[in-house]
């Protein structure tokens, strides 16, 4: 599969289009691919997402973040700090998580499941979006650390960091709604290119593969499907899916091609129909 998925994937080179600004608008996602590397100091019970002087360039009324181990959700954050606010903005943290036992509460941390990451197991995914508006995050300031907490916004740092292997603002793909089985349902994704190529990769299993400058998180996709964008960005897919589906778990993914050796992947859609 590692030899095979990036050749598939360059297949679609005359798909070419223009790379996108590196914007976070509501139409799109950061979306940052981390590992982690134990034994710790001390046992981590906090994830802080830092992003460091951004700059708001129309107010994004909620900033929202969603903690992946690959395909599998571990924990949501919302959060309504400086939402009305543009112009200069230093986001330390941008968003945080934590453990269910842990006394952290700064700026409405999300509570999400740390097995994996005190285990060391975690292919972690951080999705990180906004309501509204469009702000600049110099994706090379994007890092992340833990805490053990002693307080609501304290405690001890945790070593070592975990290590971001990709950050990179990607069209997201909603979907499928309604989400059940025996009928039709629609995959939807924004802010990709306008007047391009999206293709949708199927699959089960969720392994993070780095291919060119992206990172592709279905190891088996079955088929790749052309969906063209409009002159917004916007896609949407609709198929059928059979009763015999009752149960299982759908991994379903886009693509762009930015250029004869550019890609970038959407947000992965993961569900149980």
């Amino acid at each position: 599969m590692h030899r095979i998925l990036p050749a598939a994937l360059l297949s679609f080179a005359a798909a070419l289009a223009t790379s996108p600004a590196q914007n976070l608008t509501s139409a799109n996602a950061l979306r940052i691919h981390f590992t982690v590397s134990p034994p710790y100091n001390r046992q981590p019970d906090v994830l802080r997402i830092n992003f460091g002087l951004t700059q708001v360039h129309s107010a994004y009324t909620n900033r929202r973040a969603v903690l992946w181990d690959c395909d599998q959700q571990l924990g949501t954050y919302a959060s309504p700090l400086f939402g009305a606010h543009t112009g200069a903005l230093n986001l330390d943290p941008g968003a945080s998580f934590k453990s269910p036992t842990s006394p952290w509460t700064f700026d409405n941390a999300g509570t999400a499941d740390f097995t994996s990451i005190v285990n060391g197991a975690i292919r972690g995914v951080i999705d990180f979006t906004i309501d509204t508006g469009a702000m600049n995050i110099p994706l090379h300031q994007v890092n992340l650390n833990m805490v053990q907490a002693t307080s609501s916004a304290g405690g001890f740092v945790v070593t070592p960091d975990p290590t971001v292997t990709l950050a990179q603002i990607v069209p997201r793909l909603e979907g499928p709604s309604p989400g059940t089985p025996n009928g039709n349902n629609t995959w939807t994704v924004t802010g990709a290119t306008p007047n391009s190529v999206v293709f949708l990769g199927i699959g089960t299993q969720c392994m993070p593969l780095p291919v060119l400058d992206t990172i592709w998180d279905i190891a088996d996709p079955a088929v790749f499907l052309p969906i063209p964008t409009d002159a917004s960005g916007s896609a949407t897919f609709t198929a059928f899916v059979p009763p015999q589906l009752a149960g299982r778990r759908l991994l379903v993914q886009g693509t762009e091609v930015l250029g004869a050796a550019s890609l970038v992947a959407t947000t992965l859609s993961a569900h149980t129909f």
